[in-house]
């Protein structure tokens, strides 16, 4: 089989010595570094660029310039970007005046979501999810002083779902979940013991286990749920809270304390791996790794849902750093 021969596309750069990208399920947003001999960029920029293989390569990064960085010393340049949602981070909901606030009422979530991100110039705008739930039935939902990602995220936790930014800058919200519900679809396919699999590590842990979610709403709002736990001693509870003026009744907090049941009553099984490099594997997909070499006594045959991945390209070549979880 022929070499391959690694590729990237970086428009106003020049002189690459290397790429790291980040993408993770659980962060506000992904990150990208590039190392590099010169670039005309500046900061606030927007920036897009491809990596992969010679006749085999696409986008994995859309986003802005947010750090620029120039070493005397060989006048290497050290390029930090950050996608979409860095916006939603940056932009403050201050009201000109407190008595009139980011104010909403019978609204969808997507719809929420939407207006909020409106706020702070991010017009791409995805809806995946199935479900409809309905806020401010008892009054407005209001947000000031706060950044316009800590109000998504409020909204997000509430109902267990998923704020995202696509390659492409693209905001997707989704009802994902790190863990599978049935239908899942699988990408990619990795045989321990053939193929190209390094530093792999296999890990279980209770740390992010909670049992018992409390959930607290407007005055007079409240709800709990609870269950035993397998991996807990017996009659023992770790606890969540989720609190918010949000939260105006006693059916919706109950929902939201259900949800974020199902969602945090899990062992964190974790899965990582470094694979040879690939552009396609990005968080939110699936694959199935099975163990095919006898001497390997790991018990992690079956289907993972992809956590994290790091692309790393540079002298060494390309690989990928990837945290599955199931």
């Amino acid at each position: 089989m022929a070499p391959k021969i690694i590729s990237h596309t970086i428009p106003s750069v020049t002189g690459v010595t290397s790429i790291t990208v980040i993408e993770a399920f659980n962060a506000a947003m992904s990150n990208a570094v590039i190392e590099c001999y010169d670039t005309s960029l500046s900061l606030g920029d927007s920036i897009t660029f491809d990596i992969g293989y010679s006749g085999d390569s696409g986008k994995i990064f859309t986003g802005y310039v947010r750090n620029i960085e120039t070493e005397l010393v060989g006048a290497k340049n050290r390029i930090v970007c950050e996608d979409e949602l860095a916006k939603a981070s940056d932009y403050f909901m201050a009201s000109s005046d407190p008595n009139i606030p980011f104010d909403r009422s019978n609204i969808d979530t997507a719809d929420l979501i939407e207006d909020i991100l409106n706020e702070a110039q991010i017009t791409s705008f995805s809806d995946d999810t199935t479900l409809s739930v309905t806020w401010g039935t008892q009054g407005s939902v209001s947000f000031n002083l706060a950044t316009a990602w800590q109000a998504c995220k409020t909204i997000i936790d509430a109902l267990a779902w998923h704020l995202y930014a696509s390659r492409t800058g693209t905001a997707h919200l989704t009802e994902a979940k790190p863990y599978a519900e049935g239908g899942e679809s699988i990408t990619f396919t990795w045989n321990v013991g053939t193929d190209n699999i390094m530093n792999i590590n296999h890990t279980k842990s209770t740390e992010k286990l909670r049992n018992r979610v409390v959930v607290y709403g407007r005055e007079g709002v409240t709800a709990t749920a609870s269950i035993s736990s397998a991996f807990l001693p017996a009659g023992f509870f770790k606890t969540a809270v989720l609190a918010s003026q949000l939260f105006d009744t006693n059916s919706f907090a109950q929902n939201v304390a259900d949800v974020n049941l199902e969602l945090l009553n899990r062992l964190t099984e974790g899965l990582t791996m470094t694979v040879e490099g690939d552009y396609t594997i990005e968080p939110r997909k699936w694959a199935t790794v099975t163990v095919v070499d006898a001497d390997i006594s790991m018990d992690i045959t079956g289907d993972w849902f992809i956590y994290q991945v790091e692309h790393r390209i540079d002298q060494s070549g390309y690989l990928c750093n990837v945290t599955l979880t199931r």
